[in-house]
């Protein structure tokens, strides 16, 4: 499946790759800390997702079972599966004091298979963000919440990924209900 990240309203395609000195190539997710988790999605040994300048532009995604209670999801070469897309989310938008930066789902099937979150704050305690790994599925919509400022809606339909203002999101909605409802008032 093709690979987005989304942060501060905007998609750009494909996940930053991080050279990690114990594990080598990996998708960081959070921050590493006091109040803090970092979650590190490894490369699938066997079969690797493809890196093209630092970024994982196509992936599928592989559960190695550590344990009864942990499981490590690793990105490996991408298959045809096009009824979804990867996105990874970043809510950090900025410090502000008792910040908390999340999303939500609101419409369709939405499956996080990793997070991580960073916060602010030497102990951590100042405010907080999540960063996570989704699978959206056609027909998702996320909103998410940044930790300082923004309020954003990210949608996936027909192979299409979208990022916009989640008061724009509403009038769109709400025109495109009244279409079908015939809730339209002509002057």
């Amino acid at each position: 499946m093709k690979a987005f990240s989304f942060y501060c309203g905007e998609i750009n395609e494909g996940l930053t790759v991080n050279n990690d000195s114990a594990l080598g190539p990996v998708v960081f997710l959070g921050q590493e800390g006091r109040g803090r988790h970092l979650e590190k999605i490894l490369l699938y040994h066997h079969d690797p997702a493809e890196i093209i300048d630092n970024k994982i532009i196509e992936a599928r995604l592989a559960n190695i079972v550590l344990t009864e209670k942990r499981s490590l999801v690793t990105l490996a070469k991408a298959k045809d599966q096009e009824n979804r897309v990867l996105v990874r989310i970043n809510t950090c938008s900025g410090y502000v004091r008792n910040a908390r930066g999340y999303w939500e789902t609101i419409e369709g099937s939405v499956n996080c298979v990793a997070k991580g979150h960073g916060a602010f704050g030497d102990a951590g305690r100042v405010g907080t963000w999540d960063e996570g790994l989704c699978v959206l599925y056609s027909g998702a919509v996320v909103r998410v919440f940044g930790s300082r400022h923004g309020d954003w809606v990210i949608g996936y339909k027909d192979g299409q990924l979208e990022a916009m203002d989640y008061s724009d999101w509403q009038i769109k909605q709400a025109v495109m209900n009244a279409e079908v409802e015939g809730g339209i008032e002509w002057l």
